[in-house]
């Protein structure tokens, strides 16, 4: 049986993709069985994340309680954190522009009193924080 770092070491000399690489450790090494578990675990991983940000989207969407936000921030502000809690929701995760907006300028924004959760929890674990009062 050939190891998965022999692989590795022949894709050095070679033009193969990471994706060539392990489908010809898992051909070669008669395993296929084990790749079409891993692939049916990694489906079942995506189906649930997917089906986790369906979930966020149907209860939040239509409930951030962004009039708070525009009533209580300039309104550039206000909508910034609003698309920051929408790109949340949509992908999971805050991305590009937003996430360098919030990283630049949270520090500098007393924390809402209303702001979605999960959102809050995923940009303090990507360090990013409102500032303390």
């Amino acid at each position: 049986m050939k190891h998965l770092r022999d692989y590795i070491e022949l894709q050095k000399y070679t033009d193969m993709s990471d994706m060539e690489i392990i489908t010809s450790y898992f051909i070669d090494n008669d395993i296929e069985e084990e790749a079409m578990e891993l692939s049916h675990n990694l489906a079942k991983s995506k189906i649930e994340k997917m089906k986790h940000r369906q979930d966020i989207i149907k209860t939040w969407a239509y409930t951030i309680p962004s009039d708070y936000l525009y009533e209580n921030y300039p309104v550039d502000i206000a909508g910034m954190l609003h698309r920051i809690e929408l790109d949340y929701i949509v992908n999971g995760k805050v991305t590009g522009n937003r996430l360098n907006w919030a990283k630049e300028n949270f520090e500098n924004i007393e924390m809402p009193s209303v702001y979605f959760q999960p959102c809050l929890g995923w940009l303090e674990k990507h360090d990013v924080r409102f500032k303390e009062n």
